[in-house]
């Protein structure tokens, strides 16, 4: 049976969600502070012994304002690099009638990046726009959340305003061959999270199943049916990397 590039869907998927289509929500948007729980939880089910964890990110996108002309975006720039002076910010970039600007800073606390994100594009005859605000870390190990949860929680209530959709993301890499099956080490993870599988794919080198747990408010549908959670494993050289994001897996896998 042939089946698509998991990097291309994952990379589809980035795309998507960031250019605003990727709206099929079936819950409320996450209060910050679950989502970065959540992360948190994410990490704990696969940072054992045997594994590092070797990447981990937050992503959250929120609609702003319909603005008139290129003109009110460019005031809209003006006040927010005002307001949040602790990025370095890009010149403006324009593209085709799109409009992006960017500041990033690393975060405080640990060696993650963190990075604000303003886009506007032309739809019919006005400019909508919408904020991505991430951040991307390579260490785990080290890094005090009692102290960092408040700062990412505080920097997203002063840039995110509404409902924002937000992912969480973890990769990590088991450090000795793996002895169970990829299929039953993916179904061990999902007794962790009390998740139902939706849909997998089941090959003897990647397994990928998204699944469902109905103690989680936030959710998106997939042939139909709610999902959650995303868990994916590839092994290569004998080198297996797991990857879990919600409610879905935001990186290459």
């Amino acid at each position: 049976m042939n089946h698509l590039n998991p990097k291309f869907l994952s990379f589809a998927f980035i795309i998507l969600f960031f250019f605003g289509a990727y709206s099929q929500t079936a819950a409320q948007a996450l209060d910050k502070q679950t989502a970065i729980k959540k992360l948190q939880t994410l990490a704990e089910a696969v940072d054992t012994n045997e594994t590092t964890i070797t990447y981990w990110s937050l992503y959250a996108r929120e609609n702003y304002q319909t603005l008139n002309n290129p003109s009110e975006y460019y005031e809209q720039v003006k006040k927010m690099t005002k307001t949040l002076k602790e990025y370095n910010w890009k010149p403006v970039k324009t593209e085709e009638g799109r409009f992006k600007l960017t500041g990033q800073r690393v975060l405080p606390g640990s060696l993650a990046t963190e990075k604000v994100s303003f886009f506007a594009y032309p739809h019919k005859g006005t400019y909508k726009t919408y904020l991505v605000y991430e951040i991307q870390g390579e260490h785990w190990e080290g890094i005090n959340w009692k102290m960092l949860s408040p700062i990412i929680s505080t920097q997203m209530s002063k840039i995110l305003h509404g409902k924002a959709k937000i992912f969480s993301c973890i990769k990590a890499q088991h450090n000795a061959k793996m002895e169970i099956a990829l299929s039953k080490y993916a179904s061990q993870l999902l007794d962790r999270f009390s998740a139902k599988p939706v849909e997998s794919t089941n090959e003897k080198t990647f397994v990928s199943v998204s699944a469902y747990n109905k103690q989680w408010k936030d959710s998106i549908y997939t042939k139909n049916k709610k999902m959650n959670l995303q868990v994916a494993l590839r092994t290569v050289d004998e080198v297996t990397t797991i990857t879990i994001g919600t409610p879905i897996i935001t990186s290459e896998y």
